[in-house]
């Protein structure tokens, strides 16, 4: 289980390492008028399944945009003018805690890895290190494209962790 806590804890890019951060987004409405939005998780999965749902939502000072995904539900994209090239390290996964040697369980209500869908032909891959989980892109990732990973090859790096699947599955 605590492997998969690796995987669940997801973190921003590494300017982004420090404590607390909440679902920041920024959007246009139909009058084009600017909005920050600054909610849970839960409800913000919930905003995503109505019609009101805008089509882009820039995650505040991040290279991220949350958007309606062509494969489930909401995916977490390229912003529209990042970009990332092959090996580049796209999201760090925080294993535990440098203080405590502990999983950070809090850190899961803001976790982008919560928004990125499964494919085939995924452009990231999945790398450990002694101290985390990273996503690399496997090739060059354009702006506004979705960021995707083989959930089977995750699920596979925890072969003896047999939580790992259902986590994955319903996260």
């Amino acid at each position: 289980m605590y492997a998969l806590m690796a995987w669940l804890c997801l973190c921003l890019p590494l300017a982004a390492q420090q404590g607390g951060y909440p679902l920041k987004f920024q959007f246009r409405d139909a009058s084009n008028q600017l909005h920050d939005t600054l909610m849970t998780r839960v409800r913000f999965k919930s905003w995503g399944s109505m019609e009101s749902f805008p089509n882009y939502l820039q995650w505040k000072n991040q290279p991220f945009a949350v958007r309606k995904s062509t494969i489930h539900g909401l995916g977490l994209f390229a912003d529209s003018v990042s970009s990332f090239n092959t090996g580049d390290v796209v999201v760090c996964a925080f294993v535990k805690r440098s203080s405590t040697g502990r999983f950070d369980l809090d850190y899961l209500q803001t976790n982008p890895a919560s928004f990125i869908n499964d494919a085939q032909n995924a452009n990231l891959d999945i790398e450990i290190t002694a101290h985390s989980i990273v996503l690399k892109a496997k090739e060059t990732i354009s702006p506004l494209t979705e960021l995707t990973i083989s959930y089977a090859a995750l699920i596979a790096l925890f072969a003896d962790d047999t939580t790992v699947k259902h986590a994955v599955k319903y996260w």
